[in-house]
């Protein structure tokens, strides 16, 4: 008896993030623990190789499968190359099945983690501690009053993963009592300390 779950036939496209890179991959199937893809050779990703370095760096591997509204963390079991494309098995890690994915313009998992870290912005410094976050951004619950606006780009400091940069406001807004405010964020630029 073998011990593989049964994989169903499923073409359809989806992506995952390696590092800083976006890679687009084409579903041939599907299982209860896994999915068989094509990854596309990019110019920092042209062999096998490269893709196993990009992948080792960052041992979770962040999806979505956007046809079949499932998205997460999975991790690269093999890869091998075939007419110059990247036949890949992943494995689920952690992932979800989301029907609202759709109708979102978000195409990552979002994690939720609760970090802290300081976002300071025309002079002004403020604690806050994340709610979520995904290799896109992140949403933020700032206590006290702040005067942000949408598009504003403001700086951020994660102590504790050793992580600052620059993120764009994408929207934000007081609870009811105006005490604290939540705020979704864009990575625009994000380095290691």
């Amino acid at each position: 008896m073998s011990k593989r779950c049964e994989r169903i036939l499923f073409k359809t496209v989806g992506y995952i993030w390696v590092g800083r890179e976006e890679l687009s991959v084409s579903l041939e199937n599907i299982s209860l623990t896994g999915f068989l893809a094509y990854v596309e050779p990019t110019v920092l990703m042209p062999t096998v190789r490269e893709l196993f370095q990009g992948i080792s760096e960052h041992k979770f591997i962040e999806f979505n499968l956007v046809e079949i509204n499932i998205s997460g963390i999975c991790t690269m079991v093999w890869s091998k190359t075939i007419a110059g494309r990247f036949l890949t098995g992943f494995e689920f890690y952690d992932s979800k099945y989301d029907s609202s994915v759709t109708k979102s313009k978000r195409r990552f998992y979002r994690a939720g983690r609760l970090i802290k870290g300081v976002i300071k912005h025309n002079g002004f410094s403020c604690n806050f501690t994340t709610t979520n976050t995904s290799p896109l951004g992140m949403m933020a619950m700032v206590t006290g009053s702040v005067e942000f606006k949408k598009n504003d780009k403001v700086q951020f400091e994660i102590e504790a993963k050793k992580m600052s940069g620059i993120a764009k406001v994408i929207w934000f807004k007081y609870d009811v009592q105006c005490v604290n405010a939540l705020m979704g964020l864009e990575f625009v630029m994000v380095s290691k300390v």
